[in-house]
Parts: structure tokens; sequence; C-alpha cells
């Protein structure tokens, strides 16, 4: 290309798809998709934030469980079975089973359909290495979930935890592909330096 100027894509149409309106308008919307407890719908993507030991991941766990067994949560009717694929960067096995036993979860529960990855090695952050986001990707495509769960999600970036650019660059290369692809994403985090100026990204 003159000016050394990179050339177009080969293929820019499908890379970028263009909403054909009648389509989208044919779409029957009326019955939102809500995950059990109705906190969020599906493909919908959350942080759960707060200081250290308040009881996130309990919190988070005691749903998961719920959701992969078809238990109802928080009052809501129980809802058919859901797949969870968790990255776990946080817990010990002594807390993720004594947890899961508390509960009264059993592994004929969990063994289907609760993906439970302790200490992934990824090559790189999730926000600024391609290799690893291929890699996560890959292991999306091999679980076929339907939420994923990245706990404690500073422990998987690189990039500097209260910069915007951080957050901007995960949720464009993890969150937004898991959204279109309709899968719910759910990000544990800590409070920033400045807890008033609420969570991080």
């Amino acid at each position: 290309m003159p000016n050394g100027e990179p050339a177009a894509p080969s293929e820019p149409v499908q890379r970028s798809p263009r909403l054909d309106w009648y389509e989208a308008f044919a779409t029957d919307f009326s019955q939102i998709d809500y995950l059990p407890g109705r906190f969020m719908e599906r493909g919908q993507q959350v942080a759960i934030v707060g200081d250290g030991k308040v009881g996130k991941t309990i919190f988070l766990h005691d749903w998961l469980w719920r959701c992969v067994s078809g238990r109802s949560f928080l009052g809501d009717e129980p809802r058919e079975p859901l797949r969870v694929l968790y990255f776990d960067r946080e817990n010990s096995l002594r807390d993720i089973v004594t947890r899961m036993e508390a509960f009264g979860a059993k592994p004929v529960e969990l063994q289907e359909r609760f993906d439970y990855r302790r200490f992934p090695k990824f090559t790189g952050g999730l926000d600024t290495a391609p290799l690893a986001v291929a890699e996560l990707m890959a292991i999306v495509d091999e679980s076929n979930p339907d939420v994923v769960v990245l706990d404690t999600v500073s422990r998987f970036i690189e990039g500097k935890e209260n910069d915007s650019d951080t957050w901007l660059s995960l949720y464009r290369r993890v969150h937004a592909p898991l959204k279109d692809r309709g899968i719910a994403g759910v990000r544990l985090d800590h409070m920033g330096k400045d807890a008033e100026k609420g969570s991080r990204g």
C-alpha cells in the first residue's frame, strides 16, 4: 500500500455484519430470560464488587450451585439447570469443598454442569495478551457454558487496576465476545483505592 498504510481486511463485511431490521423487529423480546434470582439476564455482564472478606464468593458459590442444580434462589422459582464455567485464582480446594458441603451440594449435582478451573495458567493477562484470550475462549468453546466467572478479576489482568484503559481492554477482549454469544459473565472484584468512586472499570 502507498505510504506504508496497512491493507484493509479481505472480508470487512463479514467482520462487521449489518443488522437486518426486519429480522430484528420480528424477534420476540416480550419474555425476559432471567437467570435464577432474577438479578441478571442471560448474556448480561455484571461485576460483584466489595471489600475483602465480605462474602462475595460465598454469595456467588451459593447462587451458582443453585444454577447448576435447578434450585430456586432469592425467592425465585426453580429454573432449568445451567452450565457454569468458573476461573478461580483466589480460593483453596478446602475453601471450595467445605463451602459446597455447607450448602448441601453433592458431587453428582456439580460434576457435569459446574466446570471449575482452579488457578488457570493463561499466557499473559486477559487485557493485554491475545493468546491468553484465545486460550480462555477455547475453554469456553469446549465447556459451552451459560455463565462464565472470573474470580478475582484483578488476578487475570496485567494493566494498572485503577486505569480505565485496563478495564476497557478486558471488556473488548473478553466480555463483549461472551455477550455476543449470549453467555453471561460475572467478575468478582475489590473496591478501588477510593471507595467513594465505586467499583473499578
